[in-house]
């Protein structure tokens, strides 16, 4: 069952492709590997500028509306757009354990693994311990009441209208004091700010475009050369899936100290959307209650607990990287074991 259920949440992207058709079951041929090559190195160089224009854009976008505003509103909206879209579809086949399943499964990987490669990335190339800004304090406060009613949540075991109406309400009030709490700064105006505005727009719809490509790519070389399914589900379905997450820190961190932090505050932002106001979207439109798995939830509360306790004093180091690492490693391998 813990197999199953850690399987379940990470595989999500891949599980909306197959719902909708892209993928098939059937053993891949050497000319299917050569498309799947070829498909792979174009969707990445698409990720690749992707994050080029949006860490371009936002370096110049936070000097102006703040690393609040920038990262945890316009990033993270944009970062939880595929798993808005695998919620979206599901829903509309009514496939709702796949629609939770996506809305959980990236805080599992980005909070451990994720956030720890930030603070590596950043040690390395700044030399020093990654400091978070001061408007973490918004992220941080409602990650933590919405990780408080996951909590809650275990001994219901549903989304129906209830839960889903007390979920909503926390991303309206994030959205809300968000907005309200955002500090301007002094950065360029004018043309400058409308062509930063206009990279961001390119890059998120290239972003958008080239990801379902790149998952798809990477899911048919994994089957073409016999992958376990273990594997392909724990490991390298989710780092296909938020590849352009990762890259877009990446890319922040090496043009700005700044950086750092709003990918930080980015990542957070993405993933208490993904379990409020995509959950209670779930259970707010379902006919009928949707059960879900309590050792789901007790692993989403884990993941979101250990973020945290390690980012609460905003300060990432390589210590708190490495062990946040180590906890995904710890994940993936009671998993493969109970498997």
């Amino acid at each position: 069952p813990f197999r199953q259920s850690f399987a379940t949440n990470f595989s999500s992207f891949s599980a909306l492709l197959t719902l909708i058709g892209f993928l098939s079951p059937h053993k891949t041929s050497g000319m299917e590997l050569i498309w799947s090559l070829a498909l792979l190195v174009v969707s990445a160089i698409g990720l690749a500028l992707s994050a080029e224009l949006i860490g371009r854009s936002a370096t110049a976008l936070e000097k102006v509306y703040g690393q609040g505003f920038v990262g945890g509103l316009l990033i993270g909206l944009m970062s939880t757009m595929p798993e808005t879209a695998v919620v979206t579809f599901s829903a509309y086949y009514s496939n709702y354990q796949v629609a939770v399943g996506s809305s959980m499964g990236g805080n599992m990987m980005l909070f451990t693994l994720g956030v720890g490669i930030i603070g590596l990335a950043y040690l390395s190339r700044y030399r020093k311990e990654l400091v978070i800004s001061t408007e973490y304090s918004v992220e941080r406060d409602y990650l933590l009441i919405a990780t408080i009613a996951l909590l809650l949540l275990i001994p219901y075991s549903k989304l129906d209208r209830l839960s889903g109406a007390l979920l909503i309400v926390i991303y309206v009030a994030y959205l809300v004091n968000r907005i309200r709490r955002s500090r301007r700064g002094e950065g360029e105006k004018g043309t400058g700010l409308r062509r930063a505005g206009l990279e961001m727009l390119v890059g998120f719809l290239l972003g958008l475009s080239s990801s379902p490509f790149f998952s798809i790519a990477v899911n048919d070389l994994a089957q073409g050369i016999d992958v376990s399914p273990l594997i392909l589900s724990l490991v390298i379905a989710p780092l296909a899936t938020d590849m352009d997450t990762i890259l877009t820190s990446l890319n922040l961190i090496r043009r700005d100290e700044s950086g750092g932090s709003v990918s930080i505050l980015g990542l957070i932002g993405s993933k208490i959307e993904n379990v409020t106001i995509l959950l209670g979207l779930i259970g707010a439109v379902s006919p009928s209650p949707v059960v879900v798995d309590p050792l789901n939830l007790v692993i989403l509360v884990a993941t979101n607990s250990a973020a945290l306790f390690i980012l609460w004093d905003r300060t990432l180091g390589r210590a708190e990287s490495l062990a946040l690492i180590m906890f995904y490693v710890v994940l993936v391998v009671v998993t493969v074991i109970e498997g």
